[in-house]
């Protein structure tokens, strides 16, 4: 089954959650999403890169991020997807 750009929105924001110091690309592995992905969630304000050192990034959530994560879940559970 393909998943929607909000289900793999809400994948990645769960993950970023999940682990917060993790790295952006860990990140991507685990939620086999690709940085073209993540570019329309940076770029909508849902998560935003913060600089730890020189060459090293991390993702961090923002409010608007988080509120969108609440609704998401929400939403799973009113219309539970079939198998």
């Amino acid at each position: 089954m393909k998943r929607g750009f909000y289900d793999v929105t809400g994948e990645i924001l769960e993950e970023a959650l999940r682990s917060p110091n993790v790295a952006p690309t860990r990140i991507m592995a685990r939620t086999s999403a690709t940085y073209p992905m993540l570019k329309p969630i940076v770029a909508a304000g849902l998560l935003e890169f913060q600089k730890v050192s020189k060459r090293r990034n991390r993702l961090r959530m923002t409010e608007k991020g988080r509120l969108f994560l609440q609704h998401y879940k929400v939403l799973k559970q009113l219309f539970p997807c079939p198998l």
